[in-house]
């Protein structure tokens, strides 16, 4: 008789059951036991763990990225327990708590090699709706780019909403490994964070970027970089200079698949970091 797989809200005393089988996720290990701690005591989401009798099947973590986003990621299924329906379960479950916390959509990102995940994904209803790829070059002494000011933020919204870049992702950029709706005030935080870099041409706003994380130890990420092409290899240059005044290794700019903005940053001395592309699914939801 083969047992129920069952999913529920992890506990700390997991960690040595899921991170077993983790361990083998990539040929250098994964990245869930650097952020376990941290996800089984979040309060933006749930970590999930998926037994079946007394085992660990599968782990997968949902977090709410805004009031109506809901994130999928770390979802890893025991090798032992292939073929249970373990992954259809955690997002079942994933889905649960994204409709409880009242999330109209629910995406999650996965390699364009990983064929298994795209047929599976579809089959449960999820559409892929844009695609990122990663450029990077080392940061160099150069002139720094102007901040983008909180008086522009109207125009700048404009101007991605009518330019290359946001147009092509479904409204989508990289918030810091995960993707998320660039709306709803988003904006207008990195502004007041100081996130936010413009090239001005004539005058008028030609070129934005925002940084979504910064790794004290190597790079600079800029999550959207997005405008005139002319503009935006100034500001990919800027941006290199940016990262090298922050003692940082390099500057990675996450980009939607389009050759204009990859022509724009091979112009600025940036190259591919990654062969692959970061496709990104969505499944929105009813309540």
């Amino acid at each position: 008789m083969v047992e129920k797989v069952v999913v529920r809200r992890a506990r700390p005393d997991d960690r040595e059951a899921v991170l077993s089988f983790c361990e083998r996720t990539w040929q250098w290990g994964d990245y869930i036991g650097d952020v376990w701690e941290q996800w089984v005591s979040e309060p933006s989401g749930a970590l999930l763990v998926a037994v079946v009798g007394d085992q660990a099947a599968g782990v997968g973590k949902v977090t709410m990225l805004s009031r109506a986003e809901a994130w999928l990621e770390g979802l890893r299924v025991n090798p032992d327990f292939r073929g249970l329906g373990v992954a259809q379960e955690l997002w079942h479950a994933a889905e649960t708590v994204a409709r409880k916390r009242w999330a109209r959509v629910i995406r999650f990102g996965t390699p364009s090699g990983n064929e298994a995940i795209h047929h599976l994904s579809e089959r449960f209803g999820y559409q892929r709706v844009a695609r990122f790829i990663e450029y990077a070059a080392p940061a160099k002494e150069g002139r720094l780019p102007d901040h983008l000011l909180l008086e522009e933020a109207d125009i700048a919204e404009g101007l991605l909403a009518e330019l290359a870049g946001l147009a092509s992702s479904g409204g989508l950029y990289d918030g810091g490994w995960h993707c998320q709706e660039l709306r709803g005030g988003r904006l207008r935080e990195h502004i007041l964070l100081g996130e936010a870099y413009a090239v001005h041409r004539g005058g008028r706003l030609a070129a934005v970027a925002l940084i979504s994380t910064q790794d004290p130890e190597q790079e600079l990420r800029i999550g959207f970089l997005g405008g005139v092409r002319a503009a935006v290899a100034e500001l990919a240059q800027g941006l290199r200079a940016q990262a090298h005044t922050r003692d940082l290794s390099r500057t990675m700019v996450v980009i939607p698949a389009l050759k204009s903005l990859e022509q724009a940053l091979r112009t600025a001395g940036y190259e591919r970091a990654w062969e692959h592309e970061m496709w990104i699914y969505e499944r929105r939801l009813k309540g």
